[in-house]
């Protein structure tokens, strides 16, 4: 009886809101991409491991897009080995955009020169 009671104690909790769990809240479809709520818009943020430390890839306003900049450095830091984590498909521009920008964060952090 009590080692029932003590395995009910130690079982982690789910914290429920009305939209849903906590981690629903936050997550996305993609590997290294979080939902930020500011200043009344909902934002997408990537990021990276990179030796133990986290590196952000900046905040897009659609989600496909963050998932694409987590490739585009996924793709820097394995050497081109794996090129697609995430299925994102976006148009030629828009790519290239978003490489711009990842590369130029990547540059200013220090992560890659």
């Amino acid at each position: 009886m009590k080692a029932d009671i003590l395995s009910e104690a130690l079982k982690p909790i789910k914290y429920k809101t009305l939209l849903g769990t906590v981690k629903d809240l936050f997550s996305s479809n993609y590997h290294g991409v979080r939902k930020d709520k500011r200043k009344d818009k909902i934002w997408w943020r990537a990021a990276i491991m990179i030796n133990k430390n986290k590196v952000y890839l900046g905040a897009y306003l659609i989600e496909d897009e963050a998932g694409y900049a987590f490739n585009v450095a996924h793709k820097i830091f394995t050497n081109g080995k794996v090129s697609i984590i995430n299925n994102v498909s976006l148009g030629d521009i828009q790519a290239q955009e978003i490489e711009y920008k990842v590369v130029n964060i990547l540059l200013d952090k220090g992560v890659i020169k």
